[in-house]
């Protein structure tokens, strides 16, 4: 068991990675190992391991050496761990230190040792030189590297690692790991080929899939792959349900949330529910929105910095403002700037200066540069009749020297970026923009009064 928990805590770099058949693959080779070459090791060893290991992840290093350094025996798997535990508290430099004082090395050694090269971007060279001095190589060592090459954008080499991949490792780890370099580049087009070459699919080739065509906003096909699944996980039905609420089709996406609540296999995360709570708040369904906060606490979910944000900003856009202040009072965290954003957003909708007060406040602690709160304030004392309270907050923002940053647009010509600043006249090509917007603007009128 400590075994397969070592190597995932050295092999996992993303979640479309298949859990699943690393785990197989290597409690496979673990057992190889012990049942032929290897007596079994001693509780103690066993126990001691496991301590190295839970204490790397708890980010407990120093507990993590003092077990390690007062181990009179250790086996293979101590020392891997500790390379782990190193690797996850981000020290390379030691990783590697355990790496070359170890006695002997397995599979598992190597790839834990390339994965942490991995998760140090800088160190995708010293992670292939470590691939290619391989004695030996599993699907998770090519996994792994073809996932390093496409962290670091090289996908040529990823693919060409990718070709050099015996047909036995090839899929699906390593096809899931292309496709997704592929998805995260935007290039769909050879996501599909990858997917459509695969003799052997999974769920996470398919729910990987299914997102792609949906921020593509290809909806169709990602319907066409959804409902072809064998097997589904709360990453794919969330990856559905996120692209019809996207594509500003509420309807479908709230159905198939509801579809989702009767799969017995599949159990909604807090993704999940914050994906509903964004849509709701953009589409104006509150009612939608307070029956899966009712579900959410029914479901006994504790609401985060991450998930209490989100329910809270779907009561500001939503225009229930007590219901958002009742919330933000009874969380057990702050709010950031995000959430007092929408609070202030929707309390100048709503005309609301108490709460835009308390918002504004808020705003001036996180974010002491950002004009927008005094701006907000002063409308809004202005709109009241309150002249002298929006002179005094024009005054203290004058004071505390907050200046409010110039509308900015940009287009790109010729790979060139252009900035345009309002008021801003320095633009080599001024006059002639001038020109042409005038001319667009007198061709516009001319157009609405022929409409008419």
């Amino acid at each position: 068991m400590l075994a397969k928990q070592t190597y995932m805590s050295g092999y996992i770099l993303s979640s479309k990675v298949n859990c699943s058949y690393f785990i197989r693959t290597y409690s496979t080779s673990t057992t190889q190992i012990f049942s032929k070459s290897r007596p079994k090791p001693s509780k103690f060893l066993v126990y001691c391991n496991s301590q190295i290991t839970k204490n790397g992840r708890n980010g407990n290093i120093t507990e993590a050496e003092s077990v390690f350094n007062g181990m009179a025996k250790k086996n293979i798997i101590s020392w891997t761990a500790m390379l782990t535990a190193y690797a996850d508290n981000g020290n390379i430099t030691k990783a590697r230190e355990v790496f070359d004082e170890m006695p002997e090395r397995n599979i598992a050694s190597w790839n834990a040792m390339i994965t942490a090269c991995i998760r140090n971007n800088d160190a995708i060279d010293d992670a292939s030189g470590l691939f290619r001095q391989m004695p030996g190589r599993n699907a998770i060592s090519y996994a792994a590297m073809i996932t390093g090459f496409v962290q670091a954008g090289m996908m040529e080499k990823a693919e060409e690692l990718y070709a050099e991949t015996p047909v036995i490792f090839r899929d699906p780890v390593c096809s899931n790991a292309l496709i997704s370099g592929y998805l995260k580049m935007g290039d769909l087009k050879q996501a599909i080929r990858v997917f459509e070459g695969m003799t052997e699919k999974d769920v996470v080739s398919w729910s990987s899939m299914v997102d792609g065509y949906c921020k593509r906003r290809r909806i169709v096909e990602a319907r066409d792959l959804f409902d072809r699944m064998q097997e589904r996980n709360v990453v794919t039905w969330s990856a559905m349900i996120n692209g019809y609420l996207k594509m500003e089709n509420f309807r479908e996406g709230f159905q198939l949330f509801l579809k989702m609540r009767l799969e017995d296999n599949v159990k909604i995360n807090s993704t999940t529910l914050t994906i509903i709570f964004e849509a709701c708040g953009n589409c104006g369904r509150y009612r939608e929105g307070c029956q899966v906060h009712g579900l959410a606490l029914l479901m006994g979910f504790e609401f985060d910095v991450f998930l209490g944000n989100s329910v809270i900003t779907m009561y500001c856009r939503s225009g229930l403002l007590d219901e958002a202040m009742n919330l933000i009072s009874s969380m057990p965290f702050e709010p950031h700037s995000g959430v007092w954003g929408a609070l202030l957003g929707a309390s100048r909708t709503h005309l609301h200066l108490d709460f835009a007060k308390i918002a504004a406040q808020h705003l001036f602690e996180l974010e002491p540069n950002n004009a927008t709160p005094y701006v907000v304030l002063f409308d809004m004392y202005s709109v009241a009749g309150k002249g002298k309270d929006g002179e005094q907050m024009r005054i203290t923002k004058k004071s505390r020297g907050v200046k409010k940053s110039p509308g900015c647009s940009w287009i790109i010509v010729k790979e060139r970026v252009n900035l345009f600043f309002a008021g801003d006249q320095s633009h080599i090509n001024f006059q002639e923009i001038k020109r042409t917007l005038w001319t667009i603007m007198d061709e516009m009128k001319l157009l609405n009064f022929q409409r008419q």
